[in-house]
């Protein structure tokens, strides 16, 4: 790469995954979606394949009713694609867990949901013009394994009324 410094691949993708889940992106949602996959990006989710537009709408969405949230990494690896330049390209897999507050309160407590995921994303570096000192890193290919869970409501020290 360049004298540039990027994080490595694995802090790379977790950065970027991270921002996208938990509405973290600081201005143009679609540009910086744009700055994380490739314009042919092959997505799967599921084991079914989805377009890019329909992930980015579903991301949209995902983020939507959320007013915090958290992700957990678990196993995460990563194989690069070329040992002596291992931050430019490779694979990241791994698992991560998204931990959402949502708006919508079940009596006094915020509904929270969790999303667990198994992830492996193949990125390339997209070439750039001479002198282009950004970082041109995309995810070129991922793939979800994802379950979706509401958590459980936590009302301890409310006194119900008896009937």
């Amino acid at each position: 790469m360049s004298s540039t410094h990027h994080p490595d691949l694995e802090t790379w993708v977790k950065q970027k995954l991270e921002s996208l889940y938990l509405n973290k992106v600081d201005g143009d949602f679609d540009a910086y979606f744009d700055s994380v996959f490739a314009p042919d990006v092959q997505l799967t989710v599921n084991d079914e394949p989805v377009d890019r537009e329909q992930f980015k709408t579903d991301l949209k969405n995902f983020q939507f009713a959320a007013t915090s949230g958290s992700v957990d990494w678990e196993h995460v690896e990563v194989k690069p694609k070329d040992e002596t330049k291992p931050d430019e390209a490779g694979t990241v897999a791994g698992q991560d867990i998204v931990t959402r507050s949502l708006r919508i309160r079940i009596r006094v407590s915020q509904m929270q949901t969790q999303r667990k995921s198994s992830f492996e994303a193949e990125v390339e570096t997209l070439a750039s013009p001479a002198g282009d000192q950004s970082d041109k890193r995309r995810i070129v290919k991922l793939s979800e394994k994802r379950e979706d869970h509401r958590l459980p409501v936590n009302i301890r020290g409310v006194v119900h009324p008896s009937d």
